[in-house]
């Protein structure tokens, strides 16, 4: 017979469900406190454990965490606490099914004998082939890591994360993916679950052989900084180019004066040399000279000697603007040495005649173009590789000015979407940091406290009221399930009324705790594409089963296709609730109509729902989506309905920043109007 333990504080809950489980041919003992559960663990073996979360002593999840560090029996968390939080930990620390109560008996005993079929099926043996990756390897028939040959203990899930990297080792594996493959759920927006685990893992295997990681996290360059530094290095490299330009500007436009002074200079003293010869040697000598200094037989042409009335007496013909240059000379005062490129100076000989020294930089090969000396070998290289450097070492200044800015910033992202997600513990903890930023991370931690300290009292009430509310209706079903088996058909019909007003009762507090946690925006949010029109004709489908009992139907319209980001459940709910609403009130021969179409003004999602009853009092209409609160109670009353479902719908819409309203039709009837912002 199969052996299970059953451990729960709650003595007569613990008897109802034993006395149960033996009626289904199961052998149980029975624990009220973790303690003694473990004792008992300890003292004879069982084939599966059935564990409360909230016990004294020891609660749950440190039962199921001493368990899986010495045993793989397997493990259903029962339990009054069913927030998806609760479920998570419980699933991640090993155990192998999950049920909230309250629940039917009937599903208790079908999960235990589903968790027993496959801890059956694992131990049978497997032909998998291990999969290897360094000194790490996988041998999944055996579901066991072994690292150099010794076995690392993982759960479960480590396990299924390890798997899925080990079977893409060497390439990148995007978070969703594992999230997806290993834990079978799409990635939240701000869902570390991941992370946590990967950690994990890394502390488990440690670093390879030589020092460096075993698992690397690729990160992308966030938008922050990249905006930050390639902002900073853009400028910086615009402000070199155009400084470099303008000098270059500048340069060439002081060449006139600057590299003018220079030839000036050498041209005086070559005017002076020529005039000494001139007045020792005469123009013969004076001629031998010139042809010396301005190469063989005047070859470069940019020195002359003029007489007087400007003829060439040696070197080439003056040209026009040179002559030009001369007159202005002759007539301008001050007479400059240097006009256009064309140095003058007189020269007077023996005999009192003046002749005029000229020195064309225009035509001197040697210069470039307007008399400006030429780059040298190397010195365009020479000025591209500073650039370069220049350019460079910017790059670097900019990359740590950026990231000394950003990293504040980006430790309160991080923080908020911890927040986000739930983990009010997150500290940005900026007390070395005296500016503005470290201002504002010490802000983000005292609100980040105060945050948690809310949080967690509210939390607790929700805990405490699930608590008290669905543990007499766990025994409640229970009893019911014994009774089942004892008395036959006898009472049948009585048994069938205490269930179903048990599952009203039940259907009562799901509602209110939903109501609870969706204004308290606790729980996870998804962020997943949904089909808005594919959701509406599921809905609608379903609605038309109901209906048709009743002579009602629902018509659906589509005039556009429409999808959101968000919770594909919350958003049923929020559909199911506006539409079974509307139907309830829509009387016999008639159908509620359901239009998806977008809002003109604001291009948003719009569905309309309109049932064809009586409408509601304009005065009721404001309070419509708070909880409790009837347009009609007798007709709220006969339809079974409780006041809660437009609340629900109302905190679903808002958490997908949608809005929803309520009036009255002109044609008749109630017209509920839910806008939602398209993807």
């Amino acid at each position: 017979m199969t052996k299970l333990l059953l451990v729960d504080d709650d003595v007569e809950f613990c008897a109802l469900l034993a006395d149960y489980l033996v009626g289904e041919q199961f052998d149980v003992a029975v624990a009220h406190d973790g303690a003694a559960a473990i004792a008992k663990l300890r003292e004879a073996p069982v084939d599966l454990a059935i564990l409360d979360v909230m016990m004294p002593v020891m609660n749950g999840l440190d039962v199921l965490r001493e368990l899986r560090s010495s045993s793989a029996v397997p493990v259903l968390m029962l339990t009054a606490r069913g927030e998806e939080v609760d479920r998570i930990v419980g699933l991640e620390l090993g155990a192998d099914d999950y049920v909230a109560k309250p629940c039917n008996p009937r599903e208790i005993v079908a999960r235990i004998r589903a968790i027993l079929r496959r801890a059956k099926s694992t131990r049978e043996p497997s032909s998998a082939s291990p999969l290897v990756v360094d000194d790490v390897e996988m041998r999944g028939g055996e579901r066991a890591v072994f690292h150099n040959g010794k076995e690392i203990e993982l759960t479960s899930t480590e396990y299924d994360v390890l798997e899925v990297l080990v079977s893409h080792a060497g390439s990148v594996v995007e978070k969703a993916t594992v999230s997806e493959a290993a834990l079978k759920r799409e990635l939240g927006p701000y869902d570390r679950s991941i992370d946590m685990h990967i950690s994990r893992l890394r502390r488990k295997l440690g670093p390879l052989p030589d020092g460096g990681e075993r698992i690397k996290t690729v990160r992308g360059m966030s938008r922050l900084f990249a905006k930050i530094f390639l902002g900073f290095w853009v400028t910086t490299i615009a402000v070199v180019i155009v400084t470099a330009l303008a000098m270059m500007q500048l340069n060439r436009a002081r060449g006139d004066d600057t590299v003018a002074r220079h030839f000036a200079r050498t041209q005086a003293a070559y005017a002076a040399a020529a005039n000494a010869i001139l007045d020792s040697g005469g123009l013969a000598e004076l001629g031998q000279w010139l042809r010396e200094l301005d190469g063989p037989g005047g070859a470069r042409g940019h020195l002359q000697l003029l007489d007087d009335t400007g003829r060439a007496v040696f070197g080439p013909a003056p040209a026009a603007d040179v002559s030009k240059a001369l007159a202005e000379r002759e007539a301008g005062p001050g007479e400059p040495r240097m006009v256009g490129g064309v140095f003058f100076d007189p020269l007077y000989g023996p005999d009192g005649a003046r002749y005029w020294f000229v020195s064309d930089m225009r035509r001197d090969e040697r210069l470039g173009p307007g008399g400006f000396p030429p780059f040298r070998p190397g010195e365009p290289l020479v000025a591209s590789l500073r650039l370069a450097i220049a350019i460079l070492v910017s790059g670097f200044v900019c990359a740590g000015l950026a990231r000394y800015l950003t990293k504040p910033i980006r430790k309160l992202q991080a923080a908020s979407a911890e927040i986000a997600n739930g983990n009010f513990a997150v500290r940005v903890e900026e007390d070395a940091r005296h500016d503005e930023l470290g201002d504002l991370g010490r802000d983000f931690d005292r609100m980040a406290g105060q945050l948690e300290r809310l949080q967690a009292s509210q939390q607790q009430l929700l805990r405490d009221v699930s608590h008290e509310l669905r543990s007499p209706l766990a025994r409640l079903q229970v009893a019911l399930g014994l009774a089942r088996q004892r008395g036959g058909d006898a009472v049948a019909g009585e048994l069938d009324r205490i269930e179903r007003e048990a599952e009203a009762l039940e259907a009562l507090i799901r509602q209110l705790l939903s109501v609870a946690r969706l204004e308290a925006d606790v729980g996870d949010f998804g962020d997943a594409r949904v089909d808005v029109g594919e959701l509406l004709e599921y809905v609608v489908r379903d609605a038309n089963y109901e209906g048709g009992h009743a002579h009602k139907s629902v018509v659906y319209a589509a005039h556009t296709p429409a999808s959101v980001r968000g919770d594909h459940a919350l958003l049923k709910s929020a559909f199911e609730n506006v539409i079974r609403n509307a139907l309830h009130h829509t009387p016999a021969g008639t159908s509620v109509e359901v239009e998806l179409t977008r809002d003109s003004a604001t291009e948003r999602i719009l569905v309309s729902v309109r049932d064809h009853g009586a409408g509601v009092d304009p005065a009721l209409i404001p309070d419509l989506f708070k909880p409790f609160v009837r347009a009609q109670y007798a007709r709220d009353r006969d339809s079974g309905g409780y006041g809660i479902g437009l609340a629900i719908a109302d905190a679903a819409v808002k958490r997908h920043r949608g809005e929803i309203g309520a009036r009255n039709h002109g044609d008749g009837g109630l017209l509920v109007e839910i806008l939602l912002p398209p993807t």
